[in-house]
């Protein structure tokens, strides 16, 4: 299978004095209010994508601590803001994700490809991977809107999660996705979720400069 990922995943390691072991990335359950919890998972990952940004792009000595991401969290927050239904579609995540690009005057071009409700009108395996790998080779993580998990119960539905590698064989129609989830590493079967999810959901990548 071919393979394409971000260069440095380790960069996403977690020093937490509070939960053993190494987590990977934000958690939405770190936000101080009930709502940010329920509902923080499109901010937490833009936090994500950002923070590596600033750590594999921009140099910057952010650190690996859960205070560390929790400041970036509630930065975010203020640009990507949950409605009633959550961040639900990939628009309302770039309409705020932008905002706060241009805010930090940084040049990007945000780009997505949306996984429609009805099968038919969905785009085919090979244009979902094509859009993941651009994204890939660009060294910045995806965002992955998943309205509906279909066979794929490892996923949350109605949930953001990060996109960090891809792997995928054209000519046997597979791909696999590892993703980000709330501190913990997983790997997706993402042909099976792109032929079983009910409702679809989408991505959304980032490019600088």
């Amino acid at each position: 299978m071919t393979r394409i990922s971000i260069k440095d995943i380790h960069l996403f390691e977690i020093k937490d004095e509070r939960e053993p072991g190494i987590l990977y990335g934000c958690d939405q359950d770190w936000y101080g209010k009930h709502w940010q919890r329920m509902a923080g998972c499109g901010p937490c990952t833009v936090t994500n994508i950002m923070y590596y940004v600033y750590k594999a792009h921009r140099h910057s000595k952010l650190g690996q601590t859960r205070s560390d991401y929790l400041k970036l969290m509630n930065e975010i927050w203020n640009y990507v803001t949950p409605g009633m239904g959550g961040v639900s579609s990939t628009s309302m995540l770039m309409n705020g994700f932008g905002r706060y690009l241009q805010e930090q005057k940084l040049k990007y071009t945000l780009d997505n490809i949306d996984i429609e409700r009805k099968v038919q009108q969905r785009p085919e395996l090979s244009e979902l991977i094509a859009f993941l790998e651009n994204a890939l080779m660009n060294d910045i993580p995806a965002a992955f809107l998943n309205l509906e998990h279909g066979t794929i119960h490892e996923l949350e539905s109605w949930h953001w999660v990060t996109v960090l590698a891809l792997e995928y064989d054209l000519e046997e129609k597979a791909a696999l996705i590892t993703i980000m989830d709330n501190g913990d590493i997983k790997r997706i079967d993402l042909a099976r979720w792109l032929s079983s999810t009910k409702l679809g959901g989408g991505f959304v990548s980032l490019t600088l400069g």
